[in-house]
């Protein structure tokens, strides 16, 4: 179709198979309700609202087949919908010993509105000085592979699978009963909790505060006559360690004094008059103490 007043030349021509009517502008942003903004569409938009070539994608991300449900946007539908996994990394130490690792456990959340990935990690009391709280923000995350421009979604997070965010590898071992249910919903097996394994600091720091020995404590029966009558008494014992199996070893002498006011034991090694070392500061010593030294006792002697 021409006009037949105008010169036939290019311009002066109209197309009516362009495939379109919509020819304004497009935007991604438009308005809702008192005229909140939002995003309308996940594509970039072209002319008239087409969407680019570059922007398009043959991935539903939906399970349902299309028509089967109600079109909402998602923003709209899942709503502070939250499905929350228990995880944790391992951390490789440069100790050379079997546990050289620390078991950092996290949870990682995933945002159904958007898609977006958060990880707090779960404070743990015995992990003084790490890090903890919120190690990555919330955000879409790519697939580690170089070049990928694919994220991370709901069919990625199960029970049993790993994750690898930002250079750490997570394992998933657990998930919330919502979370559960709502994968189950989606036909989604879900598998049963797995344990998390055993932090070897945690396990060595509970030990050491199990042999832990009590503050001092003064017998609150004594009366104060019967106090300030034993506060200088005390029982001194000399004795002698023979560390001669050990390289470089030799034969300490010491002095082992028993505290009469609150039953406690100090060791002293006088091998050097000069240099008088403590080899065990004064405290209350069980019977099954775990020292490495061979005491034996010479010469006790009572002083008062």
């Amino acid at each position: 179709m021409r006009l037949p007043k105008r010169p036939f030349l290019p311009g002066n021509t109209i197309n009516l198979n362009t495939g379109q009517t919509r020819f304004h502008k497009s935007h991604q942003l438009d308005f809702v309700v008192k005229g909140v903004p939002y995003i309308t569409e996940k594509c970039l938009p072209g002319i008239g609202g087409i969407p680019l070539q570059s922007s398009r994608s043959d991935i539903k991300p939906s399970v349902y087949a299309l028509g089967e449900v109600v079109k909402l946007p998602p923003w709209l539908v899942f709503d502070k919908h939250v499905l929350v996994f228990d995880s944790y990394y391992l951390q490789k130490l440069d100790d050379t010993t079997s546990d050289n690792y620390i078991v950092h456990q996290c949870k990682i959340y995933f945002f159904l509105e958007d898609g977006t990935i958060k990880v707090v990690e779960q404070r743990n009391p015995f992990h003084d000085g790490l890090s903890s709280g919120c190690i990555i923000h919330r955000q879409r995350i790519r697939y580690p592979a170089e070049g990928s421009e694919d994220f991370y979604d709901i069919l990625d997070l199960n029970i049993g699978n790993d994750v690898e965010f930002f250079g750490k590898l997570f394992r998933l071992i657990d998930c919330d009963e919502f979370t559960r249910k709502f994968l189950n919903r989606l036909g989604i097996f879900v598998p049963d909790k797995l344990p998390l394994p055993e932090d070897p600091l945690s396990k060595n720091m509970k030990e050491i505060q199990t042999k832990k020995i009590k503050p001092l404590r003064i017998n609150k029966k004594l009366t104060l006559d019967e106090f300030l009558c034993d506060a200088n008494r005390k029982l001194t014992f000399h004795a002698y360690w023979d560390d001669r199996d050990n390289e470089n070893g030799a034969v300490h002498l010491l002095l082992v004094i028993y505290y009469i006011v609150d039953e406690t034991i100090e060791i002293k090694d006088v091998t050097d008059k000069n240099k008088v070392v403590n080899v065990l500061k004064r405290e209350k010593l069980k019977r099954m103490y775990n020292i490495d030294m061979k005491v034996l006792v010479l010469l006790n002697h009572l002083q008062y």
